[in-house]
């Protein structure tokens, strides 16, 4: 959707560093304003995606809790 320009702003709700060099991409493209959103936990285990410019909005369990997609990606 970044490449085809169908967004204005991409929010990425996680803390994984899996989508980090997808994440990476993205925020190269002059079009593309990406912010991150993750689980507030204790600041001692706090990780987030840290890149250069992005901006990450920690939320407590009960909102993250609130929004997390409970869709089984593992059942066609």
């Amino acid at each position: 959707m970044a490449i085809r320009g169908e967004f204005d702003v991409g929010i990425l709700m996680s803390e994984d560093t899996d989508l980090k060099p997808t994440l990476e991409s993205v925020m190269e493209m002059p079009s593309a304003h990406c912010e991150a959103a993750a689980w507030d936990p204790p600041a001692a285990t706090r990780r987030g995606l840290r890149l250069p410019g992005l901006w990450c909005h920690f939320v407590s369990a009960d909102d993250y809790l609130r929004v997390a997609d409970r869709t089984d990606y593992t059942r066609p």
